[in-house]
């Protein structure tokens, strides 16, 4: 933390590799947020200096409270970048994006309205369009975003049922109160979540150990705050219109090495449970199989 009479409500945390295009779709996005700015701070991590991503961040400091860090080690490693925002992070509040996060005008308030209106042992996921894996959104994503401002295009989304986060499906089976489900933390994964850092004390948030930053470090924090007893929330309200990166990396081989770390870190039961259902069927599983076991016992 680097100052001691902070008048920042929030932290927004911006991981970027080499993608200053992106970026400024991010930043522009933040210009435009209901929330005063003067309570914002915004954190730029990129790699070793990018010359590209300087001149994106210094054109946005006469608007934003914004700060470019560089993460210097010679491969990028995602957690650790993160793990550096967050210590550097004036508020407890933190939200994470990715480059290529269009965030709704109301995005950041209800994130921190979310947090403020609840425990601070807490978590807020919020809701990313685009988080669909389909080639056609990838294909549309770039024209539609050059017609529609990101408020516009959300609504055009949601009336026309395009494009919805690929877990929506079960957040409305339960009815967006996943805070009451038994796992709560197997939807913790996107671009597009927040955390109170003062439920870490004296040890990293991230595991580092996870080296791509592609869902099983949020997964595997995710699954730690539930195991101090943090509640995670879903905000409905807290949108992001996900802008897909231009070019796309094969990242199946490291994506393997991050999983297989994350099962064998947490030896547990529910966890082998996750690798069987995956994320939107797991909370399902165990809900009905503790009916079952309930009505064995009748």
């Amino acid at each position: 933390m680097h100052s001691l009479n902070s008048t920042n409500r929030i932290s927004i945390i911006v991981t970027t590799y080499e993608s200053p295009d992106l970026l400024e779709y991010t930043l522009d996005s933040i210009t435009k947020q209901s929330m005063n700015l003067d309570e914002i701070e915004v954190i730029v991590v990129s790699h070793k200096n990018n010359p590209l991503i300087d001149v994106v961040v210094s054109n946005y400091q006469n608007s934003l409270n914004v700060i470019n860090l560089s993460y210097n080690e010679d491969l990028w490693n995602e957690p650790a970048a993160r793990n550096m925002a967050l210590e550097y992070a004036d508020a407890f509040v933190c939200l994470l994006l990715r480059s290529g996060s269009l965030l709704s005008s109301t995005c950041v308030q209800e994130h921190y309205n979310t947090h403020a209106t609840n425990l601070k042992l807490m978590a807020t996921i919020g809701f990313t369009y685009g988080n669909c894996g389909r080639q056609e959104y990838i294909d549309n994503v770039m024209q539609l975003v050059k017609n529609y401002g990101t408020d516009d295009l959300i609504s055009y989304f949601f009336a026309n049922k395009m494009y919805h986060d690929v877990r929506d499906e079960s957040y409305l089976r339960f009815n967006h109160k996943i805070h009451y489900l038994p796992a709560p933390w197997a939807f913790f994964s996107s671009s597009n979540i927040s955390i109170n850092k003062s439920s870490f004390q004296d040890e990293n948030i991230y595991d580092e150990n996870f080296t791509l930053g592609y869902g099983y470090e949020d997964l595997d924090l995710g699954f730690r705050l539930y195991q101090k007893g943090a509640k995670i929330f879903l905000n409905r309200e807290a949108e992001v219109v996900n802008y897909p990166q231009s070019s796309q990396v094969r990242i199946d081989r490291k994506m393997s090495m991050d999983a297989e770390y994350f099962f064998n870190k947490h030896n547990h039961e529910i966890i082998q449970w996750y690798d069987i259902y995956g994320e939107l069927a797991l909370n399902d599983q165990i809900i009905n199989r503790s009916y079952d076991d309930i009505m064995e016992a009748m």
